[in-house]
Order: structure tokens, then sequence, then C-alpha cells
């Protein structure tokens, strides 16, 4: 058993030191000093917190990654959990970069911003839509609150922007769980069509088209509600940086790693596509919580600081 678990730490070491030649890596592993230095670097570092966290997870405290579980975390708890996820950034396993929750966050703060601007703070609720801006919209519930920010897992959403198919589907039946999903979260045809508040549909738009074939789809709903309206984050950022900073991060389906819903084919599968997050994968996890405590914390990083990381990553010449 222990020749098996050093073999696999060994292996990890391996993989550090192979992941050196790769453009992806933001991890530059530390030679041993002497043969007789015993230290581990980089992925079996992160090896060797992920089988310590099967020992004490303090991550079970929080399994919603709510502000108010937060608080039930010890010093030590945090302490341990922003290690291990310094070593997950650290190591860029599996294409993770850097000061992800910075980007998040910053994001999130714009999009309020900009909201707050046009229909006034507390005049609108968000509908973030499919995986994409899955984990921006749970920043974002911190800031404006939980019952404000509707994640719905809806994906291939172009193919809305025909009116021929909607009215298929609609009579096929298969609108429904949509409709009932909808209910579910505060927002019938009644609440919608007679609030004072707006209905913000959002996701990242490569060609605007997933946008609006949400949009077109939601308005059918709604009876054409005045109250459906639609934005791209990307369009609220004035931010030079920031601004391509998150549309190279989009593109790249970097944010898809802290998403908390899977991709749906059909509108049926919307309520089994959330992601039990007490049994999602560790470093799922780790990042979510990671963006917690950037957001609880209050400990801001100054985005100019994670300029030169990121690009590196993405081997864009500023």
């Amino acid at each position: 058993m222990i020749i098996s678990s050093v073999s696999n730490i060994c292996a990890a070491n391996n993989y550090t030191q192979q992941a050196k030649v790769s453009k992806y890596n933001l991890c530059q592993p530390q030679k041993m000093n002497t043969k007789n230095d015993v230290s581990f670097t980089g992925g079996a570092k992160l090896y060797l917190d992920m089988f310590a966290s099967k020992l004490y997870d303090p991550l079970k405290k929080v399994s919603q990654y709510s502000p108010d579980e937060y608080s039930s975390l010890s010093k030590l708890d945090l302490k341990i959990l922003r290690s291990r996820y310094k070593h997950l950034s650290d190591s860029s396993v599996g294409g993770f970069f850097k000061n992800a929750e910075v980007i998040h966050d910053k994001v999130s703060d714009v999009i309020k911003k900009g909201l707050d601007e046009k229909y006034g703070e507390g005049g609108y609720k968000v509908v973030t839509i499919g995986r994409s801006l899955s984990s921006i919209g749970k920043v974002l519930s911190y800031k404006i609150g939980k019952e404000n920010v509707i994640n719905i897992p809806m994906s291939y959403c172009q193919r809305y922007t025909n009116p021929a198919y909607i009215d298929l589907i609609e009579k096929e039946g298969k609108i429904k769980p949509l409709e009932y999903f909808l209910r579910t979260k505060g927002l019938s045809q009644e609440s919608v069509e007679n609030s004072d508040k707006k209905l913000v549909l959002m996701d990242y738009c490569c060609t605007g088209d997933s946008l609006n074939g949400s949009k077109d789809l939601f308005k059918r709903i709604y009876h054409n509600s005045q109250n459906i309206v639609s934005a791209n984050p990307e369009n609220l950022i004035d931010d030079k940086f920031l601004r391509k900073s998150f549309s190279q991060v989009m593109v790249s389906s970097c944010y898809k790693q802290f998403s908390f819903v899977s991709r749906t084919r059909y509108l049926s599968d919307i309520r089994k596509s959330f992601v039990d997050t007490q049994k999602a994968d560790y470093k799922s996890r780790l990042m979510w919580f990671k963006l917690l405590d950037n957001f609880v914390s209050n400990n801001k990083t100054n985005l100019n600081e994670v300029q030169s990381d990121y690009w590196n990553l993405l081997s864009i010449k500023v």
C-alpha cells in the first residue's frame, strides 16, 4: 500500500515535469537541492493535498457555498483551503488559470453597476443562461441577493431563433418542463408580467444567436411581456483589459470549469442538470470555495497584478 502511494506521488511529480513544456502550465517545478532533499511541488503537492482532503475536508461545512455557511469555517479551515487552492492554481491542472476568482469578482461588479444604472438598484432579476455565466451568476447573487439571480441550464439556444421551431415544441408540449421550472423559481407568467422588475436574460455572446434565441423563447412563454429584456455582459465592461480578459476566457471555455450546471440537450433535462455540489469533484468544490472566499474576505487583488500571469497562460501579447 505504501509502495503504491509513493508510486502515485512520483507519477504526479513526473507529470508536473512534463507539463513544463506546455504553454498552458504556469507552474515552474522546483528541483531538489540534494539527493537527500525530499520535497514535492506542483502536481505532486496537489496530489498530496487531495489525499489529505480525504482525511479532513472543511468544504463539507460549505456544501451550498453561501456566505452564511462561510462563517462556520475556522481560521485553520480557511488556511487549509486557501493553501490547497493555491496549489491547484499554481499547477494549472486541466487548463486552470490563476486568479480566476478575481475576474469573476470584477465582471460581476461591472454587471451589477451596469444594470443598476439602467434599471435602478433592485429593479431587475438576472437569468443566466447555460454554463458560461453560471459561476459569475453565483458571485453576482452574493451582491444582489440569491433570489434575484436564477441560472437556467439551457443549451443550443440558437435554435429558438426559428419561430417555426418554437411553434413545434410548444405544440408537442416540450416547453412545459421549462415553464414548470420557472414557476418553481418564482417566475410564473403572472408574477413576471405584473412585476415592476425587469427579467434580464444574460449569456456570453459570440454571435449573439444563443441570447437572441433565449429571448425569443421567453417572449413566447411570457406573452411578449415588456419585462423580458436581454444583456450581453461584455457590452457592460468599459475597462479594456477586463473586457479582453473576459472575452478570451469565455472563448477558451475556462469558466465552464466553475459551472454549477451541466450541458442540456433538451428542455426536459433542465431539472437534472444541476451539479450536486456535495458530490462534485474536489477541484470544482475547491474553486467554488475560492469564489466565496474572495467575496466574503473582500481580499481584492489588483487587476493589473493578474495581467502578466493571464496573458502568459493564453500566449497573448499585451
